[in-house]
């Protein structure tokens, strides 16, 4: 199908969006998407999140950089994580606080079919976060996990 390359599934929901009724709900039901929110601008990204389940995400880039600040708090406030266990793959964040990523870490065995983590961290929270994530990684809390950058 359309949608199992590397495009970006927010943007294939963005370019079908109102065409056809028929096509819409293809798309919003069962389509598995690559959700890349580093560069999305605040409207997308609260439409986006209003039109997808977290079962159809199969990877996720979330980012608290300058021009998406907050999105990660605001996405973790809409969606539980849990709701993620049997679909997500690949997960991305990027100037994750020491709290988010706390929070994201016990999640992480729930994880069912996560082969990709990366975590980039905010450089204030660096070395005892960076000894934390490694610890959770080794720990082998994601047996299915294949590939970490940190």
């Amino acid at each position: 199908m359309l949608t199992q390359g590397q495009q970006d599934g927010g943007d294939i929901l963005f370019a079908f969006n109102g065409l056809n009724s028929r096509i819409q709900t293809l798309f919003e039901s069962k389509q598995l998407y690559r959700i890349n929110f580093q560069h999305r601008q605040k409207s997308k990204f609260n439409w986006l999140c209003n039109v997808i389940s977290p079962r159809q995400i199969q990877s996720l880039t979330l980012s608290d950089n300058p021009g998406t600040t907050g999105q990660i708090y605001q996405f973790l406030s809409k969606f539980s994580f849990d709701k993620f266990s049997d679909t997500l793959q690949s997960l991305s964040l990027y100037n994750v606080t020491s709290d988010q990523c706390k929070l994201i870490l016990s999640k992480l065995s729930s994880f069912k079919q996560l082969t990709h983590l990366s975590i980039y961290i905010e450089e204030e929270y660096s070395n005892s976060l960076i000894s934390l994530i490694h610890e959770t990684i080794l720990s082998d809390i994601i047996p299915t996990l294949k590939y970490f950058t940190c």
